[in-house]
């Protein structure tokens, strides 16, 4: 029997792992893993870089180990690595020491079969399925294939790709960064956890021309992570909880979501709404202020959507289709604006540097051009036109399948034979749930064709979090092998 792994980041390794571990494993399996790159089991989020690029959550929440939180903290304390933190985070390069710790044995059995080759086409032939790559036509033919392709590439929303001085994929930072020469403007497209890695390694290695501007169509930085950790259990809704409050049908009704989140916010005086609206659209003065008052309410927040979201694709797969739609309109934005968070420190530093003019936050960012004298040109909705030598792009990873299928040619392919298609406005890739097997119009439910990750996201919701990965990862190796 042959299985394929195709993309081998943390969520292929994981694939791997739990397949080896299975009950229904023997030596008559056989895994092949397609990856690309070189460097195996990190993906492009742990991938080698500069020490500055930081993971923006706590240790605790970084386990690849669902049944033991305080794994990877473990392994810091054991490998002595805990001195190597900066501005009280891990950086991500040290965190791909412990993702290969981990799997390490597992990429090392003798049935595992390294391919180092992009994959352009996979296609069914009878009930299995072939691989082609750039390297030609793979011989073997495969019983199941797991597409663990994670992030596929930056959006590019302004077509810059093709100029001179845009930077659009900005990693690593200690090659593509370091190249901008002392002198030049520089504009960084984005707020988010990309932007801040930049401007880190900005602030920390270049000779910078001030003001640094910081262009975003709509909110600025995420919310300051504040310093202040309340108990562990302090969100009731998990697997159990679920469990016991299905209906007849199966499903939990959304109004005893809401409550319990309520009366466990409550408990210890806060409102997670209340919270939302203090700082859904505020600036870098009320983030400054809300470290100054040590914001237990945004801490609390801050902590509770961490837990919450570590079961948000079985609570959002547990709600009948009309509770989805509302939590899709009405929460989803909420929760991800809370839990996603900017480091303590490299707030403080963004406080003090915008306080000194060295930087500027330009909203409702409309266009960005390209001049006669090879300079970008930005426009927005309360902004003259400002002027930069360079641009580096922060935009995100571009999630929209309509658009990816233009740049990517395995997802063109896949699109092509119906095999993939889209899940939310255009958005994602349909798979059932919990099987993560990829769903469409043409074949149904594909037997043994399984995508986790974030093309996942329009079912496996929140799951810019690696323990959606493992958990998602885990499910669909589950579902294979349980019936061998």
């Amino acid at each position: 029997m042959n299985i394929a792994v195709v993309g081998f980041g943390v969520g292929g390794a994981n694939i791997l792992k739990t397949i080896i571990d299975h009950k229904n494993y023997n030596d008559k399996i056989k895994i092949h893993i397609f990856e690309k790159n070189e460097e195996l089991g990190v993906g492009l989020a742990y991938a080698k870089d500069t020490n500055y690029k930081l993971l923006n959550v706590h240790e605790r929440y970084m386990s690849l180990n669902l049944d033991n939180p305080n794994h990877f903290k473990d392994w810091l304390k054991d490998k002595n690595k805990d001195d190597k933190k900066i501005e009280g985070m891990v950086p991500r390069i040290v965190f791909a020491s412990y993702i290969k710790d981990t799997f390490g044995k597992y990429m090392e059995n003798e049935n595992v079969i390294f391919h180092h080759a992009k994959v352009k086409d996979i296609y069914k032939e009878g009930s299995t399925f072939r691989i082609v790559s750039d390297k030609g036509n793979c011989n073997e033919e495969f019983d199941s294939v797991f597409l663990s392709i994670g992030q596929s590439y930056y959006k590019d929303s302004y077509n810059l790709k093709d100029y001179k001085n845009y930077i659009h994929n900005p990693f690593p930072l200690n090659e593509k960064i370091e190249g901008i020469k002392d002198g030049q403007s520089i504009g960084i497209i984005g707020a988010g956890p990309t932007a801040i890695d930049i401007y880190r390694y900005l602030r920390n290695f270049k000779d910078v021309t001030y003001p640094l501007y910081f262009f975003t169509k709509s909110n600025g930085f995420s919310p300051i992570d504040i310093p202040y950790y309340v108990d562990d259990d302090i969100c009731s809704i998990d697997e159990k909880w679920i469990e016991e409050n299905k209906d007849y049908d199966g499903f939990v009704e959304l109004e005893k979501v809401k409550k319990q989140i309520k009366d466990d916010f409550a408990k210890y005086g806060h409102d997670l709404t209340d919270t939302y609206n203090k700082y859904k659209d505020t600036d870098i003065n009320a983030y400054n202020m809300a470290l100054k008052e040590n914001d237990l309410g945004l801490s609390f927040a801050q902590t509770y959507t961490m837990q919450l979201t570590g079961h948000a694709a079985l609570i959002y797969n547990s709600l009948n289709g009309l509770d989805k739609l509302e939590v899709d309109n009405n929460y989803l934005e909420m929760i991800d604006f809370i839990v996603t968070k900017t480091p303590t420190i490299t707030m403080q530093n963004i406080v003090e540097d915008y306080h000194k003019a060295k930087i500027k936050v330009i909203k409702g960012t409309n266009d960005v051009k390209v001049d006669s004298d090879g300079k970008f040109v930005v426009t927005s909705d309360n902004e003259e036109e400002i002027k930069t030598d360079v641009i580096i792009n922060a935009q995100g990873f571009e999630k929209n399948l309509l658009s990816a299928v233009n740049g990517d040619i395995l997802l063109a392919n896949l699109y092509k034979r119906k095999y993939i298609e889209d899940d939310v406005n255009g958005k994602f890739i349909r798979v059932a749930y919990p099987s993560y097997k990829l769903v469409n119009k043409k074949f149904g439910l594909m037997e043994n064709f399984y995508l986790n990750g974030m093309w996942a996201g329009g079912t496996d919701v929140l799951n810019n979090d690696l323990r959606s990965i493992i958990k998602s990862g885990q499910l669909a190796a589950y579902d294979f092998m349980d019936k061998i």
